[in-house]
């Protein structure tokens, strides 16, 4: 993510719509008179509206954030001593679950 002011946005319009397709990024343009806009690639756009149309179901979403602690336990190696998905069903729990060995950190908000 990069912060750019307005006026640097609007004279190097180009390398900035670049930059963020080429990064699969953002770009906040700041403007001082007016509130702040984000400049993103489309295929980010629409990889954040499926992200939130899978979300929309608290089923899929338990069902989803259960994957995602299965998966990164097995990641870490640790397939014996891997994160019990069970134990994360609530969308509370998967927002705050510290998967330990694996070093992440799993925030997902609904």
């Amino acid at each position: 993510m990069r912060v750019v002011k307005f006026s640097d946005a609007k004279n190097q319009l180009k390398q900035v719509i670049d930059q963020v397709v080429a990064e699969g990024d953002f770009t906040i343009i700041a403007r001082s008179d007016a509130r702040d806009a984000i400049v993103m690639s489309l295929d980010t756009f629409n990889s954040i509206r499926e992200t939130l149309y899978l979300l929309k179901s608290p089923a899929n979403s338990a069902h989803l954030n259960r994957s995602i602690v299965q998966h990164l336990g097995y990641v870490a190696g640790n397939h014996k001593k891997s994160v019990n998905a069970q134990k994360y069903s609530s969308r509370h729990d998967l927002d705050h679950a510290n998967l330990g060995a694996t070093g992440y950190y799993l925030a997902i908000r609904v």
